[in-house]
């Protein structure tokens, strides 16, 4: 494994998230990994399993990079992406061992999201958890009734968040005065507004397009 550690300590299987120059960032092979992991120990003879960091962030969420990788990519990848990690939520669930989450620094979005699937969660003092989402996900759920498409979701969901940013995740981080965060998100954010911008114009036109053609027929 590249991106996860594992190691026994007495009767506790340490899974460590081992991408600290991404603080921890969630991409398809760590999730791959971290599932085998959990699985392995599932079966091996200790009797709690931990899951922890290394070095000073738990995990702060999605691989931003990665995801931008992945903009272009088929239908399908995004989906088997997307089940990646839907798979590591499972496989915790149905694990009968207790599963611990060791959370120091940054424990965001789909890192606070990884804490929350374990059946404990022990935060040092220094711990912090956010959810940095908008109201683009239900915004783009609603926008996938009317189209009928579910891909939509997701990249409505992306751009709204690039529009929202500068309104609602970016004053967040400055009050949680996370600057490292919110350098990454900025530099993530501010390269993909213009075309976010010009999607969420066309997915507006098209909300009034269709019940103005409803009407007109």
């Amino acid at each position: 494994m590249k991106n996860v550690k594992m190691a026994v300590d007495g009767a506790i299987g340490r899974i460590t998230l081992a991408r600290p120059e991404k603080k921890n960032a969630l991409d398809r092979a760590t999730a791959d990994e971290l599932a085998e992991a959990l699985f392995a120990f599932s079966e091996a003879p200790v009797r709690v399993i931990a899951i922890d960091g290394e070095g000073p962030d738990f995990c702060a969420g999605a691989d931003l990079a990665a995801l931008e990788q992945m903009l272009d990519a088929p239908r399908q990848e995004h989906i088997d992406d997307a089940k990646a990690l839907g798979h590591v939520f499972h496989t915790i669930r149905r694990i009968e061992k207790p599963v611990v989450a060791l959370v120091k620094g940054r424990a965001y979005a789909g890192g606070a999201g990884l804490a929350t699937a374990c059946d404990i969660v022990l935060a040092h003092e220094d711990a912090r958890f956010a959810i940095v989402y908008t109201l683009a996900i239900p915004l783009g759920a609603f926008l996938v009734i009317i189209l009928g498409d579910p891909l939509q979701i997701t990249t409505f969901s992306m751009a709204l968040n690039a529009l929202l940013a500068p309104v609602i995740v970016f004053p967040l981080l400055i009050l949680m005065n996370d600057r490292h965060y919110l350098r990454d998100y900025r530099n993530h954010m501010v390269g993909n507004v213009f075309v976010s911008a010009i999607v969420v114009i066309a997915f507006l036109i098209a909300i009034v397009a269709i019940p103005l053609e409803v009407l007109g027929g």
